[in-house]
């Protein structure tokens, strides 16, 4: 795996770089970084040409100043036009990197095959004059140590991982910026997807996915994606008894599930469709 920077953003690539390979761009969740695809890259950099992005204020992208989702879409675009081959590629996100990966869709189309989104809300928080002390009260809690247990046990990290995944998040944890931290839960708390689209069509195909037991805002929150069109374009599904992190709890079908999507091919049959 090599690593550089775009923009001052930490950019990690792997797999087949053979101009042919497909591209997929990785994005992470709140408070993680690249460490947490470890699972997808050693399965997928088999077959395909693998970048994954330390967001602004994450990881080895620590020092960057506070982005909104928005401002983020313009970095990611330069590392897709810089890495990707033909300049395109298909988008992974989870959580934050979720949100991230649906505003590029918005805002820079031209650049995407194809999506998969995982563990985001598609409708603000009712009581919009609570986002605030909200947002500020969680990101005080996030550094507690019981509150960093509780965020790497619901990561869902096999007996064998833990040893070197639980320290990570900590690392990662502890070197975000509260700023950052309390800006980005502003922000997800606030987010309305049709707001975002505002009756636009999506170009490419989008698959948005939770895992069947995470919290009921995001779970309720699955069905706002069949507002999007052309319903050709987007696939909606839960995974069976996951947690918000299952692409670490459930790595070999959330794998399968990446490959037939980039590939075009139906989905795990273990996957419960959302009407």
């Amino acid at each position: 795996m090599s690593t550089n920077t775009s923009q001052s953003v930490a950019v990690h690539v792997s797999g087949d770089d053979h101009s042919d390979a497909l591209s997929i761009v990785f994005l992470h969740g709140m408070g993680a970084s690249s460490w947490m695809w470890k699972a997808q890259i050693e399965s997928l950099s088999k077959d395909f040409h693998c970048i994954v992005v330390d967001l602004p204020g994450h990881g080895e992208s620590a020092d960057m100043r506070c982005h909104t989702f928005k401002e983020m879409g313009p970095l990611i675009a330069e590392v897709i036009r810089g890495k990707a081959h033909e300049g395109k590629a298909h988008m992974v996100g989870l959580s934050l990197g979720g949100f991230v990966t649906l505003h590029m869709l918005a805002d820079f189309p031209e650049l995407i095959h194809s999506a998969v989104v995982s563990g985001v809300v598609t409708k603000p928080m009712a009581n919009r004059w609570l986002l605030p002390p909200m947002a500020k009260l969680i990101t005080l809690m996030m550094y507690q140590d019981w509150m960093l247990n509780r965020m790497i046990g619901l990561l869902g990290l096999p007996a064998e991982d833990v040893e070197w995944g639980a320290p990570l998040m900590r690392k990662d944890i502890q070197r975000l910026a509260p700023a950052t931290a309390e800006r980005n839960y502003q922000e997800l708390m606030s987010f309305d997807l049709d707001n975002l689209f505002h009756g636009r069509d999506i170009e490419a195909r989008l698959l948005a996915v939770a895992g069947e037991k995470e919290a009921a805002p995001i779970v309720n929150g699955l069905t706002g994606f069949h507002s999007l069109q052309p319903a050709s374009n987007r696939s909606v599904f839960k995974a069976p008894n996951a947690h918000h992190g299952w692409n670490i709890e459930f790595p070999q079908l959330f794998n399968d599930m990446l490959w037939a999507w980039v590939e075009n091919k139906p989905v795990p049959r273990e996957l419960i469709a959302v009407d």
